[in-house]
């Protein structure tokens, strides 16, 4: 991975004009046809992609990240601000918006918090990070075959106001499977409107389980609706005596919240861990520093402070 040299772009613009086609081009560059596209498409200017343009505004791109990196590296206490976040397993998007509230002065961007991670200047820090890598990797799907679910009924008959976020009492679910030597999963629940989060350790993950556990969760917490993934474990979802919606399948993104709650649990319980070392108190501990934890998308309140605000009355109780 090389940026694009004066040459490489006098080259893209004698091509242009000549009529070549954007993979003609990548293939006398040597280059990657997307290194080609996106090259053209964020230096052209009025339509009209010119070489002397295009390496005027990559130099002052580049001159606009170091600025930015400046910002960190010249304050000490903002450098130290930064640190201090990410041992406390913040994410870089939440530093930089709690950072904007506290000193609308002096902020930085979420970006340049993760240019610093992955500098030499904060390289050791990147272990403080969710997925704990120097660079993202490709993800690989699997498609798995899974036995028909009865009764489901698809998210597109959801009525719009639990999408829109009308109305309180509307949940996502989901599992959290560990290595297979280990039979106990976390089931997870997060509330849609102001992502208060559940969780509990179960034995195994059979539907029989799933099913006997959200019984008490739902008459408890007053559940109107449960939007879940197509796992087999959530076959019983019929008996549950409430409206439940499922995911297309291979589209988990559909039912984001609690998606991100899962992703949420991994950091304080990582993926080869063994679920059955933890009870849950342990269980309960964690949800509360995650329902005490400011989101932004709640524009960095907590989802218990929201809860709280809209339903002062209810009391947050775990279900043994």
């Amino acid at each position: 991975m090389k940026h694009l040299s004066k040459h490489e772009r006098n080259e893209i613009q004698i091509l242009r004009g000549k009529g070549y086609s954007l993979r003609d081009i990548a293939t006398v560059l040597e280059r990657n046809v997307s290194t080609i596209s996106r090259e053209i498409n964020r230096n052209k200017v009025k339509g009209e992609y010119s070489a002397k343009k295009a390496n005027f505004k990559a130099y002052q791109r580049r001159q606009r990240r170091k600025i930015q990196m400046k910002r960190i590296r010249y304050n000490d206490e903002l450098e130290n601000y930064i640190r201090e976040k990410l041992k406390l397993k913040r994410t870089p998007q939440l530093i930089a918006g709690t950072r904007s509230k506290e000193h609308p002065d002096y902020t930085v961007g979420y970006v340049t918090v993760y240019k610093y991670v992955y500098s030499r200047f904060g390289n050791w820090l990147w272990e403080y990070l969710y997925s704990k890598r120097h660079r993202p990797r490709k993800r690989k799907y699997k498609n798995k075959k899974r036995q028909l679910i009865p009764h489901r009924v698809r998210i597109d008959a959801r009525p719009a106001s639990i999408s829109k976020l009308l109305d309180f009492w509307h949940y996502e679910a989901d599992l959290i499977v560990w290595p297979i030597w280990t039979k106990a999963v976390l089931l997870t629940l997060t509330e849609k409107v102001s992502r208060l989060k559940l969780a509990y350790r179960l034995p195994s993950k059979s539907p029989l389980e799933v099913q006997k556990k959200l019984h008490p969760v739902i008459e408890q917490f007053g559940i109107k609706s449960i939007t879940f993934d197509n796992w087999i474990e959530f076959m019983y979802h019929y008996r549950l005596g409430i409206p439940t919606y499922f995911c297309h399948p291979y589209h988990s993104r559909e039912k984001g919240q609690v998606e991100y709650t899962n992703k949420l649990y991994r950091i304080y319980i990582p993926k080869w861990t063994d679920l059955s070392n933890y009870t849950q108190e342990d269980i309960d501990l964690i949800t509360s520093n995650l329902n005490n934890r400011p989101m932004v998308c709640l524009d960095y309140e907590t989802p218990l402070k929201i809860f709280h605000s809209f339903l002062p009355s209810v009391a947050i109780t775990p279900i043994m």
